[in-house]
């Protein structure tokens, strides 16, 4: 499955495709040396080249060590009609079943693959799938259900779970700050009374919005340091942790420097 999100570059997506094409090809060839066609591929591929090349020729390379396989690409979180486009010819249908599976918030660009079908939509939670994923998640328990839930807590978690409107989004999050807290009416009942939950259509918003606020106050500034990186970047953890110890002594010297001043 590759991640796109709305800031993709298209000559690193199919640099991603190839490579994870090059791993299967190379697993099947070390399974099994009389795949000359595969054998090739794997010799002529040099793992540090793709980016080195124009988009006409990557996408060309891609289509051959596609050619003649059966394959499932995921795209998830698509954005732009223009990616299917600019992707297609990489995608060789050689009708032997391979598939290509689209997700997106925007009907458009779900459309955009195959106007033929419509896209599916998936349908949000009734009010006993909302409850009993938020039990839990709230009880850290996957096989929990409202009939083992106690009594004391079955009520409130039926009336925060209907106050998510079926968005597992918020009620994974409402589980996960529920979670925290002490398994009692007085703690859950807190929760329930402090949201704001009168913002019309603002209800998933206000619900990450606790989680947030629900934070130790030493990751706070962490998890909004994170923000400055691109959606779904690959961050490594000590250049992560380097940059942080540089921003947390600017912020120091800010604050030192007020003092001063």
């Amino acid at each position: 499955m590759l991640s796109v999100s709305q800031q993709y570059s298209l000559i690193d997506l199919v640099t991603k495709i190839l490579r994870e094409v090059f791993d299967v090809i190379k697993n099947l060839k070390d399974a099994d040396s009389e795949k000359p066609k595969e054998l090739e591929l794997v010799n002529n591929f040099d793992d540090n080249e793709p980016k080195k090349q124009d988009m006409g020729v990557l996408i060309s390379r891609l289509r051959k060590m596609l050619s003649g396989m059966r394959y499932l690409i995921i795209l998830d979180d698509v954005w732009v009609v223009e990616l299917w486009d600019q992707l297609k010819y990489a995608l060789p249908d050689d009708k032997n079943g391979s598939r290509v599976m689209m997700t997106s918030r925007i009907v458009d660009v779900a459309k955009s693959a195959d106007s033929r079908m419509e896209p599916y939509m998936p349908n949000l939670l009734n009010d006993e799938e909302s409850c009993d994923l938020l039990l839990r998640k709230a009880l850290q328990n996957q096989e929990v259900n409202e009939v083992e839930c106690p009594i004391e807590l079955l009520e409130l978690a039926k009336e925060l779970s209907k106050k998510c409107k079926g968005l597992p989004l918020a009620l994974i999050v409402l589980g996960g700050i529920l979670s925290t807290r002490d398994q009692t009416h007085h703690d859950w009942k807190k929760v329930l009374d402090t949201m704001d939950w009168h913002q019309e259509g603002k209800d998933c918003m206000n619900v990450l919005t606790m989680s947030y606020e629900d934070m130790p106050y030493y990751l706070k500034p962490c998890f909004i340091y994170l923000s400055s990186f691109p959606e779904d970047y690959e961050i490594s953890a000590r250049i992560l942790m380097n940059y942080y110890e540089i921003y947390k002594l600017r912020v120091m010297i800010m604050s030192f420097g007020d003092l001063t001043g």
